[in-house]
């Protein structure tokens, strides 16, 4: 929801929005002579019109998704979607395209014929459905600017969400449709808008930047689901940092893109956003080093070496030694029948974690839940087993998941099964925020 509102926020500031301000309030400053109309109807009809296009969006990626999904022959294909390589890789060069664009390299415009035929659509029409008509026509040609603040937000339906991609594109297209609201109610308010200048460019290009991180966000994805090992978890931060240190030298004008303005100065918004992007660069640099970047974590998708045999966190162990495994408490094991053995040999229960490289929530558990001391105390009294399920080159992660479906009947990430020796459960939970709520299941694996 605060991404959405952040993104709708943001939306506003896109310069090809600028240009329908006018055309807006001269729209309605006409209606107000001609037509005898509700004015806040009115506005709230135009503002329907400006959601729809994005509604309809988001409906229409929902839809691909149930139609691949109904006809393939597993439940579990809901999530292969996400974890496609192929699709991943075109999320991260769709990125890069919309930062080109944003750069000013090239155009990317929609038909200008669907445009213009709606156009004389709404200068045709009476009534409040020209109204709705209009409220088209202006979100459809700010689109293609548009398009970088909800590039990462459409791109949850791609994953195989479902409801969120329908209410996040409500949200951020009624926070878009806001001050065309009030500007459609009070065509006056025009005279205290900012002007257009230069700043517009700067947002442009400071969105284009942002395109770039999320671009190597999704090619480290692509790299952990095809197993290639080529992206490490220190090239995302050192990418990421790059843009950061880019971001701060535009902002301090000390290098200008394509459309800038000749005469830009450097205002005081522009130094207060390179001093928050040269405390990011440091917060990366230290990440680096070693240390976790917090809410950033999860979309990394890559660790230092082998993403697959890194331990949740460091713990004091004590060995458990059985005919053919040494564990160690605390340490992940990926091999279910050894966690089974294990258990058997130690009386301990068994978490199972299901899992994936690409997945974003179960990197949340794993970098923001999972360290806690109070969680670490309980899950360091039993078996950690981790079964990932989406490498398809690995014909254990797809016994897995077809495990998962089968017995579980679920194919959500993360999924967090207790287990007994003898195989019984115990207890299943799923992704969550609430520390409480996480500690009182793994209470059921502790009491054991």
């Amino acid at each position: 929801i605060l991404w959405s509102i952040a993104a709708g926020f943001a939306a506003w500031f896109m310069p090809c929005v600028y240009p329908m301000i006018p055309i807006t309030v001269s729209f309605f400053t006409k209606r107000s002579e001609k037509e005898k109309t509700n004015p806040i109807k009115d506005s709230i009809v135009y503002s329907l019109g400006i959601m729809s296009t994005y509604i309809i969006l988001g409906v229409v990626l929902i839809f691909v998704v149930q139609v691949v999904n109904h006809g393939s022959n597993s439940g579990s294909e809901s999530r292969n979607l996400a974890t496609n390589p192929v699709l991943n890789m075109f999320l991260a060069v769709l990125f890069l395209v919309i930062s080109g664009n944003l750069f000013g390299m090239y155009e990317i415009a929609l038909p200008a014929r669907l445009v213009n035929s709606l156009n004389r659509k709404s200068n045709e029409s009476s009534g409040y459905s020209a109204s709705f008509i209009m409220g088209m026509v202006f979100s459809l040609t700010s689109l293609t600017c548009t398009i970088a603040p909800i590039s990462a937000i459409q791109s949850t339906a791609l994953q195989g969400e479902f409801l969120r991609p329908l209410y996040t594109m409500t949200i951020l297209s009624a926070v878009f449709a806001l001050p065309f609201f009030l500007l459609a109610l009070f065509p006056t308010v025009i005279s205290k808008m900012p002007r257009s200048g230069g700043w517009m460019n700067n947002i442009k290009v400071f969105f284009g930047f942002i395109e770039i991180a999320f671009a190597v966000s999704y090619f480290a994805r692509v790299d952990s689901l095809l197993g290639w090992e080529f992206v490490s978890r220190e090239f995302v931060l050192a990418a990421w940092a790059g843009c950061t240190i880019l971001i701060v030298l535009y902002m301090l004008g000390v290098f200008k893109m394509k459309l800038d303005s000749i005469n830009e100065h450097v205002g005081g918004i522009r130094v207060f956003l390179a001093v928050i992007f040269a405390g990011a660069t440091i917060y990366l640099f230290n990440g680096m080093s070693g240390k976790t970047v917090g809410e950033l974590e999860p979309f990394i998708y890559v660790e230092s070496g082998n993403v697959a045999t890194m331990p949740s966190a460091e713990v004091k162990a004590t060995s458990v030694v059985s005919s053919s495994t040494k564990y160690v408490s605390g340490q992940w094991i990926e091999n279910l029948e050894d966690g089974f053995q294990i258990a058997k040999q130690a009386k301990r229960a068994i978490f199972v974690d299901f899992t994936g490289v690409s997945c974003t929530n179960c990197r949340k558990m794993e970098k923001n839940m999972f360290p806690r001391t109070k969680v670490q105390e309980l899950m360091n009294q039993m078996v950690l087993v981790r079964c990932y399920t989406d490498r398809r080159y690995n014909p254990q992660d797809m016994k897995y998941q077809q495990l998962q479906l089968d017995r579980f009947k679920s194919t959500e990430l993360p999924l967090y099964v207790i287990l007994t020796p003898d195989d019984k459960v115990v207890g299943v939970s799923s992704f969550t925020t609430d520390e409480q709520a996480f500690l009182s299941f793994l209470q059921k694996g502790s009491s054991l």
